[in-house]
């Protein structure tokens, strides 16, 4: 399916999914697939899929695949009777990103703890004590977040 063939909505999504990833740290390419993968049916493409929907090329395509599937957001499936590999957004793509958060949360504050423990601390360290608060809540509130999140999606299922 050509870009020009998805529909404009579709298309806004992945190209604005592609511009908000990408400031998160993804490149944009990355950012697009997500986008393109959460919206797309079926849900498994090809990569030769993946690339004329998106119009990118093969060698794009196929290095941001391997990140992503690196990263937990995507995972490769395949057919039955079909040789390609499929590629679609991981059920576990949110629980990976919960913990890449986390982990940043916490190295974050551990390196404020060392900065605010050294003996050659800064003199001023009201900045530095506002960012460990910060940095420690995050900490404490993100895993109660995910729990929540889960308890309310189990909640909700049929």
């Amino acid at each position: 399916m050509k870009e020009a063939e998805i529909a404009p909505g579709v298309s806004r999504f992945v190209e604005d999914t592609g511009l908000l990833l990408e400031e998160a740290g993804f490149t944009r390419t990355g950012g697009r697939l997500v986008g393109w993968l959460l919206a797309c049916d079926p849900p498994e493409q090809s990569a030769q899929d993946l690339s004329e929907a998106l119009e990118a090329s093969a060698g794009g395509i196929s290095t941001t695949l391997r990140a992503l599937q690196r990263g937990g957001f995507v995972e490769r499936t395949a057919r039955s009777g079909d040789r390609r590999a499929y590629y679609r957004v991981s059920p576990t793509a949110w629980e990976a990103m919960e913990g890449d958060q986390l982990r940043f949360v916490t190295s974050f504050r551990a390196l404020l703890d060392d900065c605010l423990t050294a003996d050659d601390a800064p003199v001023d360290l009201a900045r530095l004590h506002r960012a460990r608060q910060f940095f420690a809540f995050l900490e404490r509130e993100i895993p109660q977040l995910w729990e929540r999140f889960i308890q309310e999606e189990g909640a909700s299922s049929p």
